[in-house]
């Protein structure tokens, strides 16, 4: 099986709509880096009053085929705003190693798909 790690870098004005869309999808792990700076699609966020708002960064291990739904689903949720809620997604190939390859192969065994820490 193939898994891609997920970059989802989104204002952090949204996150509560990203925690909906998770459930929805049941992504059930992840790290999110609060406070993220930078700039986009939606200008810049700096955190400053002349460029206010920050963003937040999650990463998912996901498999390959769970990233076409987790995709659609941006789309969509894109498109409940009137503005660009400024929300960039990217993936890449990855490796999966040590304590989570055995939680993995253990989940598989147990017939659940979650990996949890």
């Amino acid at each position: 099986m193939m898994n891609r790690m997920v970059v989802l870098s989104y204002n952090s004005g949204i996150d509560d709509d990203i925690n909906r869309l998770f459930d929805e999808l049941k992504i059930t792990g992840f790290t999110k880096i609060f406070g993220a700076h930078g700039a986009g699609g939606a200008g810049w966020k700096l955190g400053t009053p002349v460029f206010p708002g920050t963003n937040n960064v999650v990463l998912i291990v996901l498999p390959a085929e769970q990233i076409e739904p987790l995709e659609r689903a941006i789309a969509t949720l894109k498109k409940e705003f009137l503005k660009n809620p400024g929300i960039a997604m990217f993936s890449v190939p990855v490796e999966v190693h040590g304590v989570v390859k055995f939680l993995e192969e253990r989940a598989e065994s147990d017939g659940d798909n979650r990996v949890e820490d």
